[in-house]
């Protein structure tokens, strides 16, 4: 990043920080009294948009979106924030995997915005092919896979995989 692209981008993010709670905001969020109090609350204070459903998951998700989008805006590379998305990729992988085993049809479970998708992963777990996975995740795949076939013990099969993950964000 040039000396021009790193001054636009720190200028660009102090003039979000006027944008944070102050200890004072946190205060009145914590002093509203109901669920729908504190929702209004946020949309005072610039949370979610107009199309935003109001409910702390959806004001929640469209933040974060809004987050990455500026994120996205200042950083040309974006590989380097990959790791920050481990979680959610290894989260697929155990509800892949428990779907498969289970036969289950939830796809509200899935974090939708991962590489691979959820619907790749779900595709390779079908197939029992981990080998078309992130190479930190074949290993573990093909482990909790056959641990869960053959023990049925979901927390098991949950341990591998938070380990696998846990070890490629220490990577």
């Amino acid at each position: 990043m040039s000396d021009l692209q790193y001054t636009y981008a720190v200028a660009r993010i102090r003039a979000k920080e006027v944008f944070l709670f102050s200890a004072a905001t946190i205060d009145q969020l914590l002093a509203c009294k109901t669920y729908d109090n504190c929702l209004q609350f946020l949309a005072e204070k610039g949370w979610g948009d107009a199309d935003t459903p109001q409910n702390a998951e959806a004001v929640l998700a469209k933040e974060g979106e809004k987050t990455w989008e500026v994120v996205r805006e200042l950083v040309s590379d974006m590989t380097v924030f990959d790791v920050l998305n481990y979680p959610k990729l290894f989260h697929n992988l155990k509800a892949a995997i428990k779907e498969v085993c289970t036969e289950g049809n939830h796809s509200s479970i899935f974090y939708k915005d991962t590489i691979p998708s959820p619907d790749e992963i779900m595709d390779r777990v079908r197939e029992r092919d981990f080998s078309g996975l992130p190479s930190m995740m074949t290993e573990a795949a093909a482990e909790a896979f056959d641990t869960l076939l053959h023990t049925r013990d979901g927390q098991l099969c949950d341990v591998i995989i938070d380990r696998a993950c846990l070890d490629a964000i220490y990577r």
